[in-house]
């Protein structure tokens, strides 16, 4: 097994929420869908995060007998922080960005 932990500028990979696709800062796009506003305690938090314009990382995991996997978390959290404020993907369920370009 072997691990691989790039930063966004070293993979090309740009987590940022608010990079469109061409690299320019940019509101997200949505589904096209009128909503309300989210004025929940977890839909407030998220916003204070968005403004705040926090920076993901990830680590890949190369598995040799099951699906890759890749793990996504804020940069700057603590290891508190980390036991709670990540996400994981399987392989399948990501791309590498220059594949996509």
């Amino acid at each position: 097994m072997s691990h691989e932990n790039d930063t966004n500028a070293d993979s090309g990979y740009d987590a940022s929420p608010t990079a469109d696709a061409s690299g320019d800062d940019a509101p997200p796009r949505g589904s096209g869908r009128a909503s309300a506003p989210d004025t929940s305690p977890a839909g407030a938090e998220r916003d204070a995060a968005l403004e705040a314009g926090f920076e993901l990382d990830h680590v890949t995991v190369e598995n040799d007998n099951a699906p890759d996997e890749c793990a996504v978390f804020p940069r700057a959290a603590s290891e508190e922080e980390l036991m709670t404020n990540w996400i994981a993907a399987h392989e399948g369920a990501f791309v590498d960005l220059e594949s996509m370009r």
